[in-house]
């Protein structure tokens, strides 16, 4: 499934995502299949006892839920970090093997109001258009990505695995919607002002 998905054409005829580099220092493979996988918006893991790959999908049904009931020392963390207004990705260009610079603007900026640019190497890109489509990526995450949650658990942690879809049910949590009671019609039921969808 990953192979498809990065074997797939772009909009513009090349393909998603490919990985090309010379090996030519110690590494372990642990640390190469990282490096590879995270070209393609991936990370080795083990499942089912397999070495295997996950995938940063949209899932649509969680594994697991955990609550008070199930999961203590929970803390949140929101980082606010500024996102950089522009990429600048040294890349190994396949058509010269010398090394070139894409840039990648982040919204709203452009070559006229930009002043503060980040450096960022990716090994094995050598494709300007796949280096423009990891550096968005890359800001994309560094945008929506802010919130670390932590949590210890019991045994239900054996249902997920890393890169699963969870839901997080806690108290400590910001967000939800204020409603108030309107009527109880059963001991079991409540009614309230707010429409759940």
């Amino acid at each position: 499934e990953w192979a498809i998905r990065c074997h797939g054409m772009s909009d513009h005829g090349d393909p998603k995502c490919t990985f090309d580099m010379v090996v030519d220092s110690h590494t372990t493979n642990g640390e190469l299949a990282r490096t590879v996988c995270s070209v393609g918006s991936a990370a080795p893991t083990i499942k089912d006892g397999l070495y295997s790959v996950f995938m940063e999908d949209e899932q649509r049904i969680p594994v697991q839920i955990f609550t008070p009931q199930n999961a203590n020392s929970f803390t949140a963390r929101r980082l606010w970090e500024d996102v950089p207004q522009a990429l600048k990705i040294n890349i190994l260009s396949e058509e010269t093997w010398q090394q070139e610079e894409v840039i990648v603007y982040n919204d709203g900026y452009n070559i006229l109001n930009t002043s503060e640019f980040e450096n960022v190497e990716f090994q094995g890109i050598v494709r300007r258009q796949q280096a423009w489509r990891a550096g968005r990526y890359f800001l994309a995450v560094g945008m929506l990505r802010k919130e670390t949650m932590e949590f210890q658990t019991d045994i239900q942690n054996l249902a997920c695995t890393r890169g699963d879809l969870i839901l997080i049910q806690h108290d400590q949590l910001l967000g939800g919607h204020a409603a108030i009671v309107t009527e109880v019609p059963a001991p079991n039921q409540l009614r309230i002002d707010y429409k759940i969808d």
